[in-house]
């Protein structure tokens, strides 16, 4: 474009020239003198009446060029005729801009059922309606979905949807959802339901089955699921579950699958935007992972090992005053892990590249952060009012069960705290400085207050750092929800030493988990992680003498009312079989022990856990089902003796078995043998701010009434002030008169009194 838009006459449109731009390369760029001037304003008569000025037509102006190096004719300081140069004034500024960015995942945020207008939470994804009889203990799923439909009577057919068979294809996770709660046949979540996620294997479809029921033809298609391990046995139960595509290319369910009496949420297209990324990093194997199970290394999310350091994960040297991570047990008391202690993360980040051709340096070009202002006046619009970036954060997390949870959500939600932190470098500068600062960051917060991880708004990242949410998130763990941390503690024993587990005449430290299961005929049946809290206790030695002076056993003790969630420790926990499609069951309970070194931050072998049947010691239980009720306020008691008598914890006894191998690039391929640590669309929605700041370089052209009155424009008669004077540019000037900025008017401005001018680079 050559000529400058006219309707934009209170703008002055600056570029920088070339040499501008050469003088930042070389780090030379600073402006110390200004022109004005009024090169492209002809006084001629008649033409001087184009002005712009009272509904008049103007005269044209250039736009600003690269190549511009001078103003043609620059106005004169003074009646002096020395000198065209002044001095501007810099008043650069930072402009934040913020965008209110809609829920990313395969769900909506949260929104509480509406029974009068049918409406909730809703699946944006694809999905599937299953009879709970097809989930039957085996790796396959098979639906069957009408294609059409011939009504011999009249000869009429009805066609019903061609695309359902392939809806699934470019899917790699699904999650099915056990307990469809969903209005009709709408996909509008309702209610709590037990989930479990899956990576597909494979995809087999037939179409154009036809069975003819009453002379009617029904032309159908088959479509089966194969998927990395054994789904539980709900072939006994009625009912249904709904399978979820996890991967969102599309912002509303597929046409034929809105019932009539109900309609979905719409959602506007232009908040949507690809699901984020989940990578679940392990430092160390999961507990009960075996020498011949595949490598940490070649686990799929290995390649973000960096990462657990370079945010204060992996070691405490590295950051200022990093003490670790925090969890409260079932007693409501807080325990710190070290960066050392810290086995696992979960990272969640949206790592979009531009097109390789198109765009291939999008991601350089567009420089944003997560905004994280606690102040309305610095918010974006919802519904007409101004909300706060962290009012608007929100991470949605659908099927699952958070044992904080407060019983008012469909799942769970965490938000944003409000205040900053940082991890300052111990090497790059001195601890505090402010100049030293090095990742900020905002804690995220669960519906009663408690820290499960950290939002590092500038790295444009969320960390789950709470340890049973990274087990949760992890699809390979085998359950969607999270186990209560007991109280563990010394007992006093009332054997010999030799029956005792510490004899307190040396140092010594046990580490302490549990896990709980159901198995009735299948041994892959219903069966998780083991808690991920790993307890510790032990007796210590100081000035050569133990802590504890004699012989004492390990207490444990999951909390009554006194939990966090003001409930009881295991609150999603049911005692009928049919239940375990709302929360989990178990007909076990196991104490996982291991002794370590007496060292400070030593993690437990993940080989050499010793595991301990203590169903029977639960009080008044005989057998069948475990009444959560019996697990609350009391201590049991594990000795030497039962630690003896226990066997070596083996995790794929209870989980379908891991791959083998040992290299990340061998014979184990991450890519198709599912594994911990597989990198997955993250299973939820977030919500946030998406913030930019502007960088605007600001000069102050200031001219005096005195002063800059005289043209030197020759269309002007002889230079005689005539009061219709024009400014039609301005030129920011380095130390050696050439122009590194140049600055234009869509309309000729009128020169008169004093007058500032306000030149704009926006970087």
């Amino acid at each position: 474009m050559s000529f400058l838009n006219q309707n934009n006459a209170e703008f002055l449109s600056a570029r920088l020239t070339q040499k501008g731009r050469k003088s930042i390369a070389e780090g030379d760029f600073q402006i110390k003198f200004f022109q004005v001037g009024d090169s492209e304003f002809d006084y001629t008569q008649p033409f001087h009446q184009l002005n712009g000025e009272v509904n008049t037509p103007q005269q044209s102006v250039f736009a600003p060029f690269d190549k511009d190096s001078q103003v043609k004719y620059p106005y004169l300081m003074d009646g002096n005729r020395a000198t065209t140069y002044g001095v501007p004034i810099k008043d650069s500024i930072t402009e934040t801009l913020r965008n209110g960015m809609g829920p990313a995942g395969f769900v909506t945020e949260y929104k509480e059922y509406d029974e009068v207008n049918c409406s909730g939470t809703t699946i944006e994804c694809a999905t599937v309606r299953l009879p709970l009889s097809g989930v039957s203990a085996t790796n396959t799923i098979t639906f069957t979905e009408t294609q059409a439909y011939l009504d011999c009577d009249n000869g009429s057919t009805t066609s019903i949807d061609t695309n359902y068979l392939s809806r699934f294809n470019q899917c790699e996770y699904i999650t099915i959802v056990f307990n469809n709660e969903f209005v009709s046949e709408e996909q509008v979540i309702t209610s709590n339901s037990t989930s479990l996620v899956y990576k597909i294997l494979n995809i087999t479809t037939v179409t154009g089955i036809t069975t003819t029921p009453n002379c009617d033809e029904v032309i159908t298609g088959q479509t089966t699921i194969t998927v990395d391990r054994y789904t539980p046995d709900f072939t006994s139960i009625n009912g249904y579950a709904e399978i979820v595509c996890n991967k969102c290319k599309i912002e509303h369910p597929l046409s034929g699958t809105t019932a009539e009496v109900c309609v979905s949420n719409q959602v506007d297209p232009s908040e949507q935007h690809d699901p984020w990324t989940l990578n679940t990093v392990w430092k160390e194997l999961p507990i009960g992972g075996q020498i011949d199970d595949e490598s940490i290394s070649g686990y799929t999310s290995a390649k973000h090992i960096s990462t657990m350091e370079y945010l204060g994960y992996g070691t405490s040297s590295g950051q200022v005053t990093n003490t670790g991570t925090t969890y409260f047990n079932s007693y409501d008391e807080e325990i710190t892990v070290s960066p050392e202690e810290q086995k696992c993360i979960a990272v969640i980040h949206y790592s979009e590249l531009g097109h390789v051709f198109e765009d291939p340096e999008r991601f350089f070009k567009y420089d944003d952060y997560i905004g994280s202002s606690t102040g309305t006046t610095e918010g974006v619009l919802v519904d007409e009012e101004v909300v706060s970036d962290v009012e608007f954060f929100n991470i949605y997390l659908p099927f699952i069960y958070y044992e904080n949870s407060t019983g008012t959500t469909v799942g769970s939600e965490f938000k944003m705290g409000e205040t900053d932190y940082y991890l300052d470098s111990t090497v790059a500068g001195t601890p505090g400085d402010i100049r030293t600062r090095y990742i900020k960051f905002r804690y995220i917060l669960d519906e009663i207050g408690k820290k499960v991880g950290k939002v590092f708004v500038d790295k444009k990242i969320i960390v789950f750092d709470d340890q049973e949410l990274v087990a949760l998130l992890d699809y390979r763990s085998n359950r969607r929800y999270t186990l209560p941390t007991p109280k563990v503690y010394h007992i006093p024993s009332d054997g010999v030493i030799a029956e005792s587990c510490f004899s307190g005449t040396t140092g010594q430290t046990y580490h302490i988990t549990y896990m709980l299961s159901y198995v009735d005929g299948n041994e892959f049946e219903l069966n998780g992680l083991p808690c991920n809290n790993f307890s510790k206790v032990q007796i210590n030695v100081v000035d050569n003498e133990c802590e504890i002076k004699y012989p004492a056993n390990i207490g444990i003790k999951w909390g009554g009312e006194d939990h966090p969630n003001g409930v009881g420790s295991f609150q999603h926990m049911n005692t009928t079989f049919s239940g375990s499609t709302k929360g989990y069951i178990a007909n076990k309970l196991w104490i996982l022990v291991q002794e370590t070194t007496n060292e400070v931050n030593t993690i437990p072998d993940p080989t050499q856990w010793t595991k301990i049947d203590i169903t029977d010691k639960i009080p008044n239980h005989v057998s069948g089902l475990i009444d959560p009720t019996k697990l609350r306020d009391h201590t049991f008691v594990i000795k030497q003796t039962d630690i003896d008598g226990g066997s070596l914890f083996d995790i794929e006894d209870y989980l379908k078995e891991l791959p083998t191998g040992t290299d990340y690039m061998g014979s184990s391929d991450p890519s198709t043998d599912p594994q911990f640590g597989d990198e997955q669309p993250f299973p939820g929605s977030i919500k946030l701010v998406r913030s930019t700041d502007i960088e605007e370089m600001r000069f102050l052209v200031n001219l005096p009434h005195t002063q800059w009155n005289l043209s030197q424009n020759p269309t002007l008669d002889n230079g005689i002030r005539t009061n219709e004077e024009r400014i039609t540019e301005v030129a920011l000037l380095n130390q050696n008169k050439e122009t590194l900025v140049t600055a234009k008017t869509s309309s000729p401005i009128k020169r008169k009194g004093s007058q500032v001018i306000s030149v704009k680079i926006d970087f």
